[in-house]
């Protein structure tokens, strides 16, 4: 019985002497073992600096406002530019094929509107959570960051009033425990 061998210059038939060679390989572990504990570098438990976690929840709100008002821009652009495309008798396929291209556009408002009021909601939690933990140094209270963050909180207009000095030094509560069905309060 022979069997082939490829070889640089083709197939060579082997005859019984010929042994070919296992095949050599490496075993190859995609799981390295852990670092040991004592190899592994201790880390200081610390809290996050708050002035910088609130520059970038800050600059996160900024972009995906200006991200969302952008989507909105372009669909009514689309919008304008698919009815020029309409009056001016394109090509049926130009006209389908622009159709998808807006309502791709129609698509990303929603996602991008979620996205920019989940950034603005986490952006008021930490500005209250800030307020409520009396953290908040002069230096941060008057700081650019915080500024901003307020302005854009109260354009968005879910500006939460957290501090007595803003609700006129006094607070209400209202017991909802005591409503009925459909009652307004």
């Amino acid at each position: 019985m022979t069997s082939l061998q490829y070889t640089v210059l083709g197939y060579r038939s082997l005859g019984q002497r010929d042994v070919i060679p296992p095949l050599q390989t490496q075993e190859y572990n995609s799981n390295p073992p852990p670092p040991s504990p004592d190899k592994a570098m201790p880390r200081k438990e610390c809290k996050p600096d708050a002035s910088k976690l609130l520059m970038i929840k800050t600059k996160a709100c900024q972009r995906l406002i200006r991200e969302s008002k952008y989507y909105e821009d372009e669909v009514i652009l689309n919008e304008q530019k698919l009815q020029q495309m309409k009056d001016e008798n394109r090509d049926p396929y130009d006209i389908k094929k622009f159709q998808e291209v807006l309502s791709e556009s129609h698509m990303m408002i929603p996602d991008s509107i979620c996205r920019r009021d989940k950034a603005l909601a986490d952006l008021n939690h930490f500005l209250a959570a800030l307020e409520n933990e009396r953290e908040m140094s002069n230096d941060l209270n008057g700081s650019e960051w915080m500024l901003e963050a307020k302005k854009i909180l109260k354009e968005s207009g879910l500006a939460a009033v957290n501090s007595k000095e803003e609700a006129g030094g006094e607070m209400v509560e209202t017991f909802v425990d005591d409503l009925k069905e459909g009652e307004v309060f």
